[in-house]
């Protein structure tokens, strides 16, 4: 079974969830989640680079947790 991504480089960002938050919710407090994310991306380097070379090679990507 392939896994899909969340969000794709054609996805409509502002369409509704599945996303862990909502553009509205970006608005209001724009430092809290952007920090989150980059807490997020501190926590899963390694595994967003495997990610972007099975991607490269066409190979299917992995689940990546969310934030703990």
């Amino acid at each position: 079974m392939a896994k899909t991504a969340l969000i794709t480089p054609s996805a409509n960002l502002f369409a509704s969830p599945p996303y862990p938050c909502t553009f509205r919710t970006f608005l209001r407090e724009p430092r809290r989640v952007l920090n989150l994310v980059y807490e997020w991306y501190d926590q899963h380097k390694e595994e967003l680079k495997e990610n972007w070379l099975r991607m490269e090679k066409g190979e299917e990507i992995i689940n990546i947790k969310p934030l703990d």
